[in-house]
């Protein structure tokens, strides 16, 4: 397999999630939505394509997208290592990829098949931090 080429067919029944969709501008930390991908038509999912589209609304802002699963016994949120993009500093479309046996790039592509809840949290930062941004989430079977 290339390092370009996906292990799925990515029209063989995705699902689309809208996680953060900010049409103000945002000036502080969050979490998104907390999504069960052990639920839908074609649950469970093994993985995730994260499409980021960011608008810089003020000053020099960073932002990070960080996902994070939730552990079934103590239900305490936890980063998973290495699916947190760069810091996002321009307009720009940011994808993040997690799939269970894909080639690995730091901050692009993780190895990783999801758990029953996973969400991710934002931090933004920088000198007068303000964006819009979107994060739109395909779940892949």
């Amino acid at each position: 397999m290339s390092a370009t080429s996906y292990p799925y067919n990515l029209l063989s029944s995705p699902e689309v999630v809208i996680d953060t969709a900010v049409a103000v501008a945002v000036t502080f930390n969050g979490n998104g939505k907390n999504i069960n991908v052990w639920a839908g038509s074609q649950a469970p999912y093994k993985g995730l394509i994260s499409i980021i589209n960011t608008t810089v609304a003020g000053g020099t802002p960073t932002l990070t997208a960080q996902l994070q699963l939730q552990d079934p016994t103590s239900s305490q949120w936890v980063n998973v290592p290495g699916a947190v993009t760069t810091s996002i500093t321009t307009v720009t479309q940011t994808l993040l990829y997690v799939y269970p046996g894909t080639i690995e790039t730091a901050n692009v592509r993780i190895s990783f098949s999801l758990p029953s809840r996973i969400r991710f949290v934002y931090t933004i930062g920088g000198a007068g931090p303000s964006y819009n941004f979107t994060n739109t989430l395909i779940l892949v079977p």
